[in-house]
């Protein structure tokens, strides 16, 4: 599980550099893009990556019990329970929640950059 998460990583990071920097070889110059399409490619696939990682993680099997339940702990994120509820109450599926948590994360991230 943990190496899953580390490939994640590695792949963000790879894919958000390159998003935005082309390296040319030839003359070793380094350029910083301005592509908005290379970077609305690098989040389409973060996004898909990470939403539909399945029950990866030590604490996903735990917010999918949540989820499902609709028992929230006390003190846990008042968005997260609201979102969490809404979406098991209108019958979508927690795979389903996690790609709408991803979209939730990645885009404005990418709207920043």
């Amino acid at each position: 599980m943990v190496f899953y998460g580390l490939i994640g990583m590695v792949l963000f990071i790879f894919f958000a550099v390159s998003s935005v920097i082309s390296i040319n070889t030839s003359s070793g110059q380094i350029k910083v893009s301005d592509s908005r399409f290379t970077l609305f490619i690098f989040v389409v696939v973060i996004t898909i990556f990470v939403g539909y990682r399945g029950l990866t993680g030590s604490d996903t099997i735990t917010y999918q019990y949540f989820y499902h339940s609709n028992y929230y702990p006390i003190g846990m994120e008042a968005g997260y329970i609201f979102l969490s509820r809404t979406f098991s109450n209108l019958g979508f599926s927690f795979e389903f929640f996690e790609m709408l948590i991803a979209i939730f994360t990645y885009v404005p991230l990418a709207l920043v950059l």
